[in-house]
């Protein structure tokens, strides 16, 4: 990690909800900028995709796009269309974009694919770039055609793009850095060795994951009694995954999904991760509107929701696709709260999550 903070670090200020946050939207809008601003990156970056896709006589204007809506009312992170000397398209990128997500489908590159046939352009590649040691979930499908790259394999390629310049001072040469100390920020792209303090790192957290994995287990089980004893809508089996599902990098998070239907549409989940902008991860509980269904689409409705669980203790964040309602707890809180026993952790988490489960149906019930 670099002492100095980079020229990206000033700008890239994140909004913290539940599920989402805007790193990946932040990270791309920059690689769309340095891509722009460094004549000769994106033939460069696409010659180490694709091995001399790009030839002498191809080596027209680029154009660069970040979030091309799609006519399937999804979007690419990023497109690069390079044109030949007459103006028309010779190779056309799909870039998709991953920071600390999965795949929004199984089957979410296959659409991307489908579609990009229809696009006009004599060669065609969807590449997928996410962190590296990215690990497809279960039902994700990746293309066969699909050039796989990840952001510790860019990292170096822009590094080796910066070796090639002979004027190291001009302002592509240095943006180019700044997005590269960015990366080592965002630790999407590592330039030091292992060192001795990573291994006592990787120790502790084989041990602390597997106490994770004690502590939610067993916390998911007192609060689904809890919710059968106080006669709470467990939902049916097709609509809730009480099984933990983990994220691609640390720290990892665990959700829980609870019930859909019985909440004006909405799902409720708790969840283990970092939120956006923090450096420590906490708990959070809440519940999350999805803007195609009705609920989500009328504004009165959300107005009323809002208004319900402000007053509620519940933080209300809007973003692109969803809208949340929900409360979080730092890790140290929560060590402080409970008696310092497994036992005690498993009450007091399924505590909180049950109570935010209980006031969020209580606040959904009386709209």
């Amino acid at each position: 990690m670099t002492a100095s903070r980079s020229f990206f670090s000033q700008i890239s200020k994140y909004v913290p909800t539940l599920h989402r946050n805007p790193r990946e939207d932040m990270l791309t809008q920059l690689f769309a900028a340095i891509l722009e601003e460094a004549d000769g990156l994106p033939h460069f970056l696409a010659n180490r995709w694709i091995e001399g896709v790009i030839t002498t006589d191809q080596r027209g204007p680029v154009r660069v796009r970040p979030q091309l809506p799609l006519r399937s009312g999804d979007r690419i992170d990023l497109v690069l269309q390079f044109l030949d000397e007459s103006g028309n398209a010779s190779s056309l990128f799909w870039i998709e974009v991953k920071v600390a997500a999965h795949l929004s489908g199984g089957n979410q590159l296959a659409k991307y694919e489908e579609q990009l046939r229809a696009e006009e352009a004599r060669e065609k590649y969807l590449v997928f770039l996410p962190p590296a040691g990215y690990v497809p979930q279960q039902d994700e499908t990746l293309p066969d055609d699909l050039v796989e790259t990840n952001w510790q394999l860019v990292g170096e390629q822009l590094t080796a793009w910066q070796h090639e310049q002979t004027d190291t001072l001009a302002p592509a040469a240095w943006i180019v850095e700044q997005f590269l100390k960015h990366l080592e920020e965002e630790q999407l792209y590592m330039n030091d060795p292992l060192s001795a303090e990573d291994v006592e790192h990787l120790e502790a957290f084989t041990a602390a994951s597997g106490r994770l994995d004690a502590l939610l287990t067993a916390a998911m089980t007192q609060i689904d009694e809890r919710l059968e004893a106080e006669q709470l809508p467990t939902g049916s089996e097709d609509e809730r995954d009480s099984s933990p599902k983990r994220g691609s990098k640390w720290p990892e998070f665990w959700r829980w999904y609870g019930p859909q239907s019985d909440l004006l549409g909405a799902q409720f989940d708790w969840t283990l991760r970092t939120l956006a902008g923090e450096d420590r991860p906490a708990f959070g509980a809440g519940l999350t509107f999805d803007r195609d269904t009705p609920i989500g689409s009328d504004l009165d409705a959300h107005d009323a929701e809002r208004r319900r669980f402000v007053d509620s203790d519940f933080a209300w964040i809007h973003d692109p696709d969803y809208c949340h309602a929900f409360r979080t707890w730092d890790l140290q809180e929560f060590l402080n709260a409970s008696d310092g026993t497994l036992d005690g952790q498993t009450k007091q988490l399924s505590q909180w999550v049950g109570d935010a489960f209980k006031q969020a149906y209580d606040c959904s019930r009386s709209i």
